[in-house]
């Protein structure tokens, strides 16, 4: 074979080119690139480590070269100003672009190098290193499980640590007690139902490839609650026809309490809700009302307490008018006269009977609670009358009121005539006696003395006749009688001879 130079240039530029390739492998794994560079070639300069840079471990060994491509070497390797630093526990070789040490903290830094060559020529480029944290062997954090109390709401979440997440969990043998279920989170919840301690043991398993897989046993005791105690020691009084809400409150106790009366019984009115202990309604019956409260819960488990309630009455009635009654007179209308009430509850209702009875020819209308009528001969005088009236509060209140009634007789008849003239023998003679006031017909009559002989004088007070006699004058008395009572006047008539 005859000897070329070009087949001699050709070779070298194919071993030149095979060295890049294998410093480039080299590059892709930390545990592997640890010598120097390999030579650069001719060209531009460049850094041809690609980014990212491989992830270290924190607290374990870490060793990179970067690689630089053309310029002229050699190289000098530097942090751009104002880049971020490496991970904490790393740092740059500059001559030979080598990144060690062992990183401390869990951390990204996006770090920016520089590559100069001895020309001066340089450039940057931002190649971010992660640290991982240390791997750890997959555990059951959680050592112990709380307590649990029968139909209360239980919930607690349990941990894991290490291996690759997320994590599924689940129960490899025994069982959780009824009415709590365990979630593939690893979330226990529920309300158990029975009472006792319950050790399953838990599985917890990654999501490596292939996973892997750690149990646990661990113990939760359910308890039965305390059972139910009636905490309300007393309820509040409350009036008659008023709303009335109190509500009789309880702790402890299992499931769903179930509120009853076992003796004695609410105020008329009042009702006990069964489910919630609100005891409500009307008041329609005053007066003190002992009972006896019981609360049970699902387990049969009981507490009683006695309460009394006191239905107060409102205000009582009061028969607040006239201050007094208006006199009455004989024979005359009497002046319609209305009691009057107030307070109490309405509506208020008056005795049909008054203590004693009215004076004949008045009456008591109970209804309007009016007094009217006109008074009778006979009931002339004062007399004590005793009026009742009632509400309607149950049972009812009452007020009594004493009136003092007078009938009077009204004035008597006035005789007005206080002399006669005197008469002559033989003539006529004629005069009437003249009375006002009294009461009905008037009736006159003499009831002492005489008229002069042949006078006489009739039931109507007129005195006619012809004197026949003269002589002294006749002195008499006349009476004039109404329909109640008289009155008198004495008078005289002298009869002479002639004209």
């Amino acid at each position: 074979m005859r000897y070329n130079p070009s087949n001699r240039n050709m070779m070298w530029t194919v071993l030149l080119l095979l060295c890049t390739i294998l410093s480039l492998n080299g590059c892709s794994d930390a545990n592997n690139v640890t010598g120097p560079p390999a030579p650069a070639l001719p060209g531009p300069l460049t850094i041809l480590t690609s980014s990212p840079l491989p992830a270290g471990t924190r607290q374990a060994s870490y060793d990179i070269t970067l690689a630089p491509s053309g310029g002229t070497p050699p190289y000098t390797w530097s942090l751009t100003p104002g880049s971020p630093s490496l991970p904490t526990g790393l740092v740059l070789n500059q001559s030979t672009g080598t990144i060690s040490g062992t990183p401390t903290s869990v951390e990204t830094k996006n770090t920016e190098f520089r590559l100069q060559d001895s020309k001066g020529e340089s450039v940057e480029k931002v190649l971010p290193i992660t640290v991982n944290p240390f791997p750890i062997s997959l555990a059951i954090l959680t050592n112990s499980l709380p307590s649990g109390v029968v139909s209360r709401d239980y919930a607690v979440a349990l941990g894991g640590t290490g291996g690759t997440t997320p994590y599924t969990w689940g129960i490899s043998n025994g069982s959780l007690p009824v009415g709590l279920n365990l979630d593939p989170s690893g979330v226990i919840s529920g309300q158990p139902t029975t009472a006792g301690t319950f050790s399953p043991t838990f599985q917890l398993q990654d999501s490596g490839n292939p996973p892997a897989t750690v149990t646990k046993s661990l113990s939760i005791t359910i308890t039965l609650p305390a059972p139910p105690k009636i905490t309300t020691t007393s309820l509040p009084p409350g009036t008659f026809n008023g709303a009335y809400a109190q509500v009789v409150s309880a702790t402890g106790g299992s499931g769903a309490l179930t509120w009853a009366i076992v003796s004695g019984g609410l105020p008329p009115g009042l009702n006990l809700n069964t489910s919630n202990g609100n005891i409500s309604g009307a008041l329609t019956q005053t007066g003190s009302f002992p009972f006896t409260v019981r609360v049970t819960d699902q387990l049969s488990r009981f507490d009683e307490q006695d309460f009394t309630i006191t239905v107060n009455p409102p205000v009582p009635p009061t028969i607040s008018g006239p201050a007094s009654l208006p006199s009455g007179t004989v024979n005359q209308a009497y002046p319609t006269t209305t009691l009057t009430a107030s307070g109490g509850t309405a509506p208020l209702i008056w005795d049909s009977t008054v203590t004693p009875a009215l004076p004949n020819g008045l009456s008591w209308d109970a209804t309007t609670h009016t007094i009217s009528g006109t008074p009778l001969i006979g009931s002339q005088g004062t007399t004590s009358h005793v009026f009742t009236v009632r509400d309607s509060t149950n049972p009812p209140q009452s007020d009594t009121k004493t009136y003092s009634l007078t009938i009077v007789l009204p004035a008597p008849p006035r005789i007005t005539t206080t002399s006669l003239p005197n008469g002559n023998v033989g003539t006529a003679y004629s005069q009437q006696l003249q009375a006002t006031g009294g009461s009905g017909n008037l009736t006159w009559t003499i009831i002492a003395g005489a008229l002069p002989l042949g006078l006489g004088m009739d039931t109507a007070g007129l005195i006619s006749g012809i004197p026949i006699v003269a002589g002294a004058p006749s002195a008499f008395t006349v009476q004039v009688t109404d329909a109640l009572q008289s009155v008198t006047q004495d008078l005289s008539i002298e009869v002479f001879i002639g004209p």
